[in-house]
C-alpha cells in the first residue's frame, strides 16, 4: 500500500481570541486593579482560599464569603532560580515563593510571588514581607509585581 502524499502550504495563521477566567478570577483580577487581595472562605474549615475558588476542595462546600486581606504577611517556602523557564541561565538568580498573607485568620492559603529586595543566601522562611504594586494597576495579575522584606 502506498503512502498518500499531501500538499503544503506553510503559513502563519492569526487567531485572536478571549476567553472567560470565570466570575472568581474575574473579581479577583478586578480587585487586584484596586491594589487588593481578596479570596473566599469555606463557611465550614473556615479556610480562605487565595486566589479565590468557588468550591472548598477539603470540605466541598461552596464559598461565597470574600474576604479582603492584607498586602502583608509571611514567607512560607520558596526557591531559588538560576535558570529560566527555557533552562537558560539567569544572571541574577530570581527568588519565588509562598506568601500566606495577613487578615484572613489562621487558615489562609498562600499567594505565589516573586521576592525582590534580598540576596538569595538571606531569604527565610517566616520573613515577613510587604507587596509591590504597579504604578497603574490594570486589573491583570501582573498588577502585584512583587514581594519585598518589610524594613523594620
Amino acid at each position: 500500500m502506498s503512502e498518500k502524499k499531501f500538499f503544503r502550504v506553510p503559513s502563519l495563521v492569526t487567531m485572536p481570541c478571549a476567553w472567560s477566567v470565570g466570575p472568581f478570577l474575574d473579581r479577583f483580577y478586578a480587585e487586584l486593579g484596586q491594589k487588593k487581595i481578596v479570596g473566599t472562605r469555606c463557611p465550614k474549615c473556615r479556610t480562605v482560599f487565595v486566589p479565590p475558588r468557588s468550591v472548598c476542595g477539603a470540605c466541598w462546600k461552596p464559598l461565597t464569603k470574600w474576604v479582603e486581606l492584607k498586602d502583608q504577611g509571611e514567607l512560607v517556602n520558596y526557591t531559588v532560580a538560576h535558570v529560566d523557564m527555557r533552562g537558560a541561565a539567569l544572571q541574577t538568580p530570581r527568588i519565588l515563593g509562598m506568601v500566606k498573607l495577613k487578615g484572613g485568620g489562621a487558615k489562609v492559603t498562600a499567594i505565589y510571588g516573586e521576592i525582590k529586595g534580598v540576596a538569595p543566601d538571606r531569604v527565610k522562611v517566616g520573613m515577613k514581607l510587604a507587596a509591590v504594586w504597579a504604578d497603574e494597576p490594570k486589573g491583570e495579575l501582573t498588577d502585584l509585581s512583587y514581594f519585598q522584606p518589610v524594613s523594620k
